[in-house]
């Protein structure tokens, strides 16, 4: 099967999960605060003309995003299966949200999106998410673009330190989930297509669960913040001394890495 990075995919799609009600009039003055003249209110139809509610529009730096509440949970218990353990010791808050908050990137029809236009509305979008994250019901978002819940304080302190310091949040965007078979770790990222590359694997590691968790992350902050492109033949690696190869995997979307 030959191997083909993907198109940037998207457009940035999350869920603030809450334990109670989200007032769009909190959103509409939290965001108004930070970003003045920029929010707008717009009514919600359901497909035979009835309201059914408000959405807010937000223009951050050239980006639109669309919030809109809803009284109920994300649906299918996608987000508690996307809370990752490393951040959920105890899954109760996720599993037990009742409300959340859509937040998405409204893209011009037509658009052509490449890396760098898909990192600056992942860059939006955290922004934004961190000011909703702020109401006292948010408990975490799930991020549907990376297949990762993260909890609220910890969303907002990783975005925040990340931008002042002039770093990318990337853990807030691509995750790596990992198994084990014996004492072996397989791991694999989530949310790296969205900047059009390829995910990254690694197969039966004898290396320890958090060195496979850490190629994985390391290398998505690098491919991320850089715009390159891994192809097969590659080599990754710390040092001149230390490389291991890229090969293609059994899907034309993946990348192997011989860690």
């Amino acid at each position: 099967m030959a191997f083909a990075h993907p198109s940037p995919q998207g457009p940035p799609l999350g869920f603030v999960l809450a334990d109670a009600p989200i007032d769009i009039d909190a959103l509409f003055a939290a965001l108004s605060d930070e970003l003045p003249g920029g929010v707008s209110r717009h009514p919600i139809q359901t497909g035979d003309g009835a309201p059914a509610g408000e959405m807010l529009a937000v223009d951050a730096q050239g980006v639109t995003l669309l919030l809109a509440p809803v009284a109920s949970p994300v649906p299918d218990e996608a987000a508690l299966h996307a809370a990752h353990p490393v951040w959920w010791p105890e899954t109760s808050a996720v599993r037990d949200h009742t409300h959340h908050v859509v937040i998405t990137v409204a893209r011009p029809q037509g658009a052509e999106i490449d890396h760098d236009a898909a990192l600056h509305e992942a860059v939006m979008f955290s922004v934004i998410a961190t000011i909703v994250l702020e109401q006292p019901q948010a408990v975490g978002l799930f991020y549907g673009s990376g297949g990762i819940t993260l909890p609220a304080g910890p969303y907002r302190q990783m975005v925040t330190d990340a931008l002042e310091a002039g770093r990318l949040p990337v853990e807030a965007w691509v995750t790596a989930w990992l198994t084990k078979h014996e004492d072996r770790f397989s791991g694999r990222t989530v949310g790296l297509d969205a900047f059009g590359h390829a995910e990254l694997s690694v197969e039966d590691s004898a290396h320890e669960a958090s060195e496979v968790y850490g190629l994985l992350i390391s290398l998505a902050a690098h491919l991320i913040s850089t715009g390159d492109r891994l192809q097969p033949g590659a080599s990754v690696g710390p040092s001149a001394d230390e490389r291991y190869d890229v090969l293609a995997a059994d899907e034309p979307h993946l990348l192997r890495i011989a860690f």
